[in-house]
């Protein structure tokens, strides 16, 4: 009996496959009547992120228990094509994006940097059954996440999700500007980026940027619609997020303009007061139609729309 052949769709195979087939192109010569092709190291790794994708995607994936499988993936992906890549550019002069090495480079850096984020976040203590803000995030882990999410961006600066990703790091690590610049490059990638915008308008209140951070939210907010209208259905939780967001934002406005205006009366704060007073209302209300019942989201924006018609 011989031994059980391996299974070609096995990922520890593919690895194999892939870098056997490197080191073969290493040693071509010019005279090889079948030169070593850069076209067989392409496909293995293809189907290796398609592994990945397939595992994040999957409903049953756990971000704490599976890293682990998703980790013994995506880094073989990135470190062979950066040799590959490596070896195209030294024996050709060729740009790299001819090969897609960098591309693969950058997907594979996507999918390891949002599985270790979820993981992050899955491992962090809670309290009543809510994410304390007050946990500071690992030091080794955001440290590692930032150099994958720095190495996918260099190695595919048109990866709108990578930026995405980075521009949340730096939100959570209290680093505004940085950002704002990441998450506005996000969201000129894609013609439709509702999560970006979205979260660019929560980098704006940090930076007290009030005006930009209420033009982000309406144009996430417009974006979301549409696409909820192209598909036919119902705004879903993302769309209802960003009413939450503007809903916030102009109730904590008109806050601020009354209290200025109990300071110092003007026609200008007057005017200010009653807009924000009135969009937040809005928002309020639109947002309690679409949130389940009994949310805290949902008890916080009934406190404020009570406090507003008062």
């Amino acid at each position: 009996f011989g031994e059980k052949p391996a299974d070609p769709n096995d990922p520890a195979e593919l690895i194999r496959v892939a870098t056997e087939n490197l080191e073969a192109v290493r040693r071509r010569k010019a005279s090889d009547r079948r030169p070593a092709s850069y076209d067989s190291i392409l496909a293995p790794l293809d189907k290796l992120l398609l592994k990945a994708r397939g595992m994040l995607e999957s409903e049953t994936y756990d971000p704490v228990n599976d890293y682990a499988a998703l980790r013994a993936i995506t880094p073989p992906v990135i470190d062979i094509a950066t040799k590959a890549d490596t070896q195209a550019r030294n024996e050709t002069g060729m740009l790299t994006k001819e090969y897609r090495f960098n591309s693969q480079k950058a997907e594979a850096c996507q999918y390891l940097a949002s599985a270790l984020w979820d993981r992050i976040n899955r491992t962090l203590p809670e309290q009543s059954g809510f994410f304390n803000e007050g946990t500071p995030y690992p030091a080794g882990d955001m440290q590692e996440l930032r150099r994958i999410l720095d190495m996918g961006v260099q190695a595919d600066p048109e990866n709108g999700e990578l930026f995405y990703a980075r521009g949340i790091l730096n939100r959570a690590e209290g680093l505004f500007g940085p950002a704002a610049r990441d998450l506005e490059q996000a969201a000129s990638t894609r013609n439709s980026f509702p999560g970006a915008w979205n979260t660019l308008g929560l980098v704006r209140i940090n930076l007290k940027e009030f005006d930009k951070a209420e033009a982000a939210f309406e144009r996430a907010r417009a974006m979301a619609l549409e696409e909820a209208n192209n598909l036919k259905q119902e705004p879903g939780a993302e769309y209802i997020a960003i009413v939450y967001n503007l809903a916030m934002l102009q109730e904590n406005l008109a806050a601020h303009y009354a209290r200025e205006n109990r300071i110092s009366a003007s026609v200008e704060n007057q005017r200010r007061l009653a807009k924000h007073t009135a969009q937040a209302r809005r928002y309020l209300q639109e947002f309690l139609q679409r949130e389940p019942a009994d949310s805290p989201d949902d008890k916080e924006a009934l406190a404020k729309l009570q406090a507003l018609w008062r």
